[in-house]
């Protein structure tokens, strides 16, 4: 059974214009993750503490980063 990753996050966040009421951002796609893993498997992303569109969507791209981390280490230049 291979590990299950998140291509999309969709941010839900409180929007004081609409009278402090929790919506939903734009969703985060990992590009990279949906071509490497295939079809997007959306997931929310709570953030209840969260009050500008912008915000929730960066929360989001760095949660994705964290949850498909791609670093990759070598020992290369020890002799």
């Amino acid at each position: 059974m291979g590990v299950d990753r998140i291509t999309t996050l969709v941010p839900d966040y409180i929007e004081p214009s609409l009278d402090y009421t929790a919506t939903t951002a734009d969703p985060w796609e990992d590009a990279r993750a949906i071509a490497r893993f295939g079809e997007p498997r959306p997931r929310e992303l709570p953030l209840p503490w969260v009050q500008h569109h912008g915000q929730a969507r960066a929360l989001a791209k760095i949660a994705a980063a964290r949850e498909n981390s791609r670093i990759t280490a070598s020992r290369s230049g020890r002799r």
